[in-house]
């Protein structure tokens, strides 16, 4: 090929789109692009507002192998998908949605460009698409190493070209099409308490290594009185929890707080058609504080100047990651999913000693929601369904 000679790949290496590893079936002939000055090929805010899946598929042959094509159907899928460790490719089930439309026919093109029964080869195609998604569709998320027979799990939606010569022959490119759902601000306070779970009894707690014949009942961590309520049950990605946790401890207990461990764990859960369930926990965000940075009290009787109960005062600051995390979702309000849940867990591990712990959790929810300044530009631009005039009118300011 001379220096001048143009390369008919050249389009495909500047067009803005998916990676090769998105493809599932790939062609460098055939290949999606995204919609003009976009990195996605969604749009719009699935969940509180209407949202498109949009873009282009282009063909390219070189001129000399042009080839005769009849018909290019374009199908957007969604279902829940299974990759296993000695098999790559995803295994579907639960189709819960699909869409087709015909994005190309010889006989349109026929009739468009008058050539009746002399059809041309095609060698080049730029052919725009879009699916409008439905309201209840879930977000695209992924599991990993969940259980011992899968890589992978999740749900999965897929761009999928299938290209028909005269002879009816077929070829198909598949393209991964992440989609996203939001949720409102939340804007109401739903306070949430935490919990001793049943674990943290008296195995570890109450061995006499800790007091047990020396006058002392045994029960120290079962003793201790504690409040802590988070102000919030929901947060959003990128947010900041603030935990607040109050101790009275009998004045039998005399250790002191080494190390206080707060974090927030996933639990991603998968459900066979056996009703057999497998959980993997994921740490997805963690602080460590040390005992010397909290507030301590002694209580003092004043009849004998002996310690009544000894008080904790603990102000806990976790920030929720950005990335790397998958968001909570309304499960009711989307299509049923048959084999996968999520559930995110706030603990908190306060260290008295290596086997002398009180443990505390709760659960959250972890929303993926627009800034202000952000869900009120949506709403100025028609972009949010309507919403009440309570959401409306705390982001005035920002229109």
């Amino acid at each position: 090929m001379s220096s001048n000679a143009r390369n008919p790949f050249d389009s495909f290496l500047k067009t803005k789109g998916p990676n090769r590893s998105d493809y599932e079936s790939y062609s460098s002939k055939g290949f999606f692009s995204y919609p003009p000055n976009g990195t996605e090929f969604q749009t719009g805010y699935l969940g509180i507002g209407p949202s498109t899946v949009s873009g282009r598929f282009h063909l390219r042959y070189p001129k000399n192998c042009s080839i005769n094509i009849s018909k290019i159907n374009l199908a957007l899928k969604g279902g829940e998908s299974f990759g296993y460790k000695l098999d790559s490719a995803q295994t579907v089930n639960n189709n819960f949605f699909e869409s087709n439309i015909v994005l190309w026919s010889s006989e349109s093109y026929d009739n468009n460009n008058n050539h009746d029964n002399n059809r041309e080869q095609v060698s080049e195609l730029d052919l725009r698409f879009t699916f409008k998604l439905d309201d209840d569709l879930p977000p695209s998320f992924t599991y990993n190493n969940i259980a011992n027979n899968f890589s992978t799990c999740g749900v999965i939606y897929l761009l999928e070209a299938t290209i028909y010569n005269n002879n009816n022959v077929h070829k198909v490119i598949r393209c991964i099409c992440p989609i996203t759902r939001w949720s409102l601000p939340n804007l109401v306070e739903q306070p949430e308490s935490l919990i001793r779970p049943k674990y943290n009894n008296r195995r570890w707690n109450n061995l006499t290594n800790f007091g047990v014949g020396n006058g002392r009942s045994g029960n120290e961590i079962e003793d201790i009185i504690y409040d802590a309520k988070l102000e919030n049950k929901i947060y959003n990605m990128g947010s900041t929890l603030n935990l607040s946790i109050s101790l009275i401890l009998p004045p039998t207990f005399t250790s002191s707080i080494k190390e206080v461990q707060l974090g927030i764990k996933e639990y991603q859960i998968l459900q066979d058609s056996g009703y057999s369930v497998h959980l993997t926990k994921y740490k997805v965000s963690n602080s460590v504080y040390k005992g010397k940075e909290f507030i301590k009290e002694a209580i003092v009787d004043e009849k004998d100047g002996s310690i009544k109960e000894n008080r904790y005062l603990l102000d806990l600051e976790l920030e929720i990651p950005k990335y790397d995390i998958i968001p909570d979702f309304d499960f009711e309000n989307t299509r049923a999913l048959n084999h996968v849940k999520l559930e995110h867990q706030l603990k908190v591990k306060i260290k008295f000693g290596i086997f002398k712990s009180l443990i505390l959790k709760g659960e959250i929810l972890i929303k993926k929601s627009l800034s202000e300044k952000k869900l009120a530009l949506a709403i100025k631009n028609g972009m949010i369904y309507e919403t009440t005039p309570t959401i409306i009118n705390e982001f005035d300011d920002f229109q």
